[in-house]
């Protein structure tokens, strides 16, 4: 008996789940830099305060919710993409605030403000950071398509997109 390995077929299976963890990875790294430096997440969001009209500084307090519910949703996007019924709610998630995140970076490039918030692997580089959301959004859009394969005892009754788990 002649046993073959086809290595495409192997490699289909098995991309979205390294992906899925690549993506969570990244995601999980960019939680810790921020709770590591909370006060580059902070200059951020008072620059872009002051870009928006706010002639004075963006109080403290508006900071600090918009941080912790900030990471607070990306630690329930890392879980929820290993759990079945909040899977979807992840990937919603997930596209907003990279969508976000790029339309804030966007802004940031076109206007030359400093753009360093806290939420990329290459630290200031405005340039790199948005090409790193780029990258995300992709593999984010690679874990969408793929998502059957995750959780495949469960496809039958594996919600359709945009529909809400019950």
């Amino acid at each position: 008996m002649k046993t073959s390995f086809n290595l495409l077929q192997h490699t289909s299976r098995e991309a979205p789940i390294i992906v899925r963890y690549i993506f969570t990875g990244i995601l999980a790294f960019t939680i810790f830099q921020k709770v590591y430096d909370p006060a580059q997440f902070a200059n951020l969001s008072r620059t872009l305060g002051l870009f928006f009209g706010h002639t004075s500084r963006t109080p403290a307090r508006g900071i600090k919710a918009v941080y912790w519910s900030i990471i607070l949703t990306e630690i329930f996007i890392v879980f929820g993409f290993y759990s079945r019924p909040l899977f979807p709610y992840s990937v919603f998630l997930s596209f907003l605030l990279l969508g976000t995140g790029s339309l804030i970076s966007l802004i940031s490039l076109y206007f030359g403000l400093h753009s360093a918030c806290g939420c990329g692997l290459f630290g200031e580089n405005p340039g790199l950071v948005l090409a790193q959301k780029f990258i995300l959004l992709g593999f984010l859009f690679y874990i969408q398509k793929n998502k059957r394969i995750f959780f495949p005892s469960s496809d039958r009754n594996f919600p359709k997109t945009g529909e809400f788990v019950r």
